[in-house]
Order: C-alpha cells, then structure tokens, then sequence
C-alpha cells in the first residue's frame, strides 16, 4: 500500500475507549482502517461505519499495526481538512467586493466537494476530476449543494470568469448515473442570468425533477432536491469589478409574480415546486414570506430560503413559555441589519406584551459594505457600536448569533465582549432557535 498519502491527525480520543485501549494516541496519524487508506474525516466516517478488523497509525514516522480481537467501534476526534481552493473568478464574488484589512481567512475561496457534502458548503463543480467522482460515488457523497447559476455553458462561464469550466448538464447527468442527489443555487444578476436565460436554466434542470421513464414503479428518487434562487449581493467595493446591476424592490416584485407562477406549475406537474426564492426576495418587494406551512422541512434554510417561517413556526408554538412580567423593568434592543427589522417587527410586538418589558429594533446600516448589503449576518462590529452609542438607554442590546463566524467573532474581527467594552453595553447573542430567544426572555425575569 502506497504511504505517500497524507493522513489526518487524531486530535482527542475519549478516556477509556476502544482507541486508546488499542494503544491510539492524539498526535498520531490515522494510516488505514482495514486496509482502506484514510485521507480525511469522510475516509474516517465511510470506512469505520463497518466492522474494523485492522488499523494503522503513524507514530514519529513508524507505522504501527492493530488487529483488534473482537468488533469494535472507533470513537475520536481528526483535525479538520484543509479546503480546496476556487479557481473561478465569478464575477459576483462577494469575496472580490471586500475591503481589505478583514480577518485573512475571509479571503480564502473553497471549492470542495467534501465540504458541500459535509456543510452544505456551495460547489461549482468545475474542479471536479474523474477521481472524485468515483469517489463521490463509492462513498455516496450524497447530496451536495451545486452552484448551477446558468446551464447555458457560454453564460455560465461568463458568470464565473472561467473560460475553461467545463459544462454543468454532463456534471449533473454524471451525479444521476451515480444516483447521488443535489440541491441547485442560482445567483441571480439582472440582465445576465434573468429572463431567456434563467427559462432556459430552469428547463434543464426539471429534466432531473421528473420521474425515471424506465421504472415508474419502483421507488425512484428524482436526482434534483430543489432549486433555490438568491438575488446577487453587491458591495460598495466592486472598483475594477465588471459593473452589475442589483435587484431592486421594483424588481423583485415582478421577480416574485412571475416565480410564483413557475411554482404553480412545476407543482402542477411533478407534485413539487421544488423551485424556491430566498426570503430576502420578497423583503426587498415589501411582500410576505411564505409560511411554507406543510413542510416538515423546509429545503435551502441556509440559503435564505423559509428563515423567516422557521423562526416564526417555532416561536409560535414556544410563545407560551414567555413570562407574563417581569420583576423589573426592563428594556432591551434587538439589533440586526434594514431587512432583519421588517421580520422582527412581529416578534417585537409580541415581546412587548410581556409586562416591564420594553422592546425596540435597532436598525444597523452597514457603512463597512455599503447600504445595499442589508443582511444581519454581515453586520459588523463597528457599526453595531455607532448604533449603539446612537441609542443608549437600553439595558441589554441583543445581536443575532449569525453575525458572528464559528469563532465567535464579527466581520471586521470583534468580540461580543469587546463591543461590550467599547460600548458599556450589555451584550447578548442570540441563537437562531426560537426556544433559545425566550430562554433570554426569561432569564432576564432571575432576579
């Protein structure tokens, strides 16, 4: 067996488990289950899911061999795999549009099938060589998140500033031989990837929404999931980028009229619309989005697509559970960006029933990117502190948990604690679930 291959590390093993019993410890290199090379996690996952009859591990450049007697489970931790990188040049970008001085690893553009099946990380798929695609397959590295944005090849190049990208209908037909599913993205740009186009995109790819003609009997799974479309995020930094055009409210509304009635039809049809916009969609036309009632889940929630539903469904069922009063008075801000404040608006009023509470939204502008980028998710540090100081007698000032990165930090590498300490303000974060909102609710009721 080759050993030229990198193998990952093991960072932790539990005390007491069939690991460390082995004679595994953290530092060493996991070399190989049953023989099978181990590359990253998902070797790690695919090949200990069965019964482990030897492992390897490198050990200060020696390999050692264990034959474990009996059936066991192997429990530890790997460290984390290093992304792919993008080789695109996609002229929307948000990574192109960011000012400089941000924290490094916000420049870095990945490009991993690993991390689309693992995260539900956004692939374009133009990186993708035969090896991969065995692999995909073998290991059943299903579904991934692809980046379609144009079927059409010359367009779609275009948008992606690679004149090489191989085309996406043969990537995605390979994906349906392999029976691997996918969920598509369209990033939409007026005028580039809208009206003949987009039909034309959106024609190829129901052709994976429709049933197997071979065998309409058996239990066939359309190999498309569903098709999200997100309106195009445009900076105040494109200087030297080709100039786009945003989706305006105007826009969005026709946009919104003429989708709902594709949906109409596509569910018509296949049983499904399977074609969703994200909730930033109808915002920006000042329109209401939908409930989505009836879903148990609703596809693409990270995309934007039903986080205003899912917030809400829960909080509806959880509202029960917030306090009547509280024991003082008490008055708190809920910060978030223009299009976080007409969601909030409801929350807000029901929050305002609770007796000593007191509640208001506090709209941050974002002076780091630019007026159109409207999300929470992109507020930054420093502007969280301007509006703030411009709105100072409150008692708690509650940020959104996705304005922060997995290392709790913002955009422009802040702290909770160091706004706090700019500020003299009481911050909290606030997690998505709904539940974890009232538990904030409550906990300001412990005296």
């Amino acid at each position: 067996m080759a050993r030229n291959t990198p193998h990952p590390k093991i960072v932790s093993i539990p005390t007491g488990s069939p690991a460390e019993r082995l004679g595994l410890r953290p530092g060493d290199c996991l070399v190989s289950i049953n023989d099978m090379p181990i590359r990253d996690k998902i070797d790690f996952m695919f090949y200990a899911a069965e019964p482990i009859h030897s492992i390897e591990y490198l050990r200060a450049g020696k390999i050692y061999k264990r034959q474990p007697s009996k059936h066991l489970s192997l429990a530890l931790d790997l460290e984390d795999m290093q992304p792919r990188a993008c080789g695109n040049q996609c002229v929307f970008c948000f990574v192109h549009q960011l000012p400089r001085g941000l924290r490094r690893s916000l420049y870095f553009k990945d490009e991993d099938y690993r991390f689309s099946f693992l995260y539900g990380n956004y692939i374009t798929a133009t990186n993708l060589k035969e090896e991969d695609f065995c692999r995909i397959a073998q290991q059943r590295l299903s579904p991934l998140c692809i980046s379609i944005h144009a079927t059409n090849p010359a367009v779609r190049n275009a948008l992606l500033g690679n004149p090489r990208a191989p085309a996406i209908m043969p990537i995605l037909r390979r994906l349906q031989k392999d029976n691997i599913q996918f969920h598509a993205q369209i990033v939409l740009i007026p005028g580039l990837n809208d009206g003949a186009v987009l039909e034309e995109t959106l024609a190829d790819l129901n052709s994976f929404i429709s049933q197997n003609p071979t065998d309409k009997e058996s239990e066939y799974q359309p190999p498309l999931l569903s098709i999200a479309i997100v309106p195009v995020g445009l900076t105040d930094h494109r200087r030297s980028l080709p100039p786009l055009q945003r989706v305006s409210p105007q826009y969005a509304k026709a946009f919104v009229a003429a989708m709902e009635k594709k949906q109409r039809a596509m569910r018509q049809k296949y049983g499904t619309p399977c074609l969703f916009l994200s909730d930033e969609f109808y915002l920006l036309a000042g329109l209401k989005p939908p409930s989505y009632r009836g879903w148990e889940e609703i596809p693409q929630l990270g995309n934007g697509v039903g986080l205003t539903a899912y917030f809400y469904r829960g909080f509806n069922r959880a509202a029960h559970l917030l306090p009547q009063r509280l024991k003082r008075p008490t008055r708190l801000a809920l910060v978030t960006g223009p299009l976080g404040a007409i969601v909030l608006k409801k929350l807000c009023e029901r929050l305002n029933q609770v007796k000593n509470l007191r509640v208001k939204i506090l709209t941050v502008q974002n002076t780091l990117l630019g007026k159109n980028i409207t999300v929470a998710g992109l507020m930054t540090a420093g502007d969280i502190a301007r509006t703030i100081f411009a709105n100072p007698k409150f008692d708690f000032y509650m940020l959104p948990s996705e304005c922060l990165n997995t290392e709790g930090l913002t955009l422009d590498g802040a702290a909770p604690a160091q706004i706090e300490k700019k500020t003299g303000k009481r911050i909290i974060v606030a997690p998505p679930r709904c539940l974890d909102v009232i538990e904030i609710i409550r906990s300001l009721n412990v005296s």
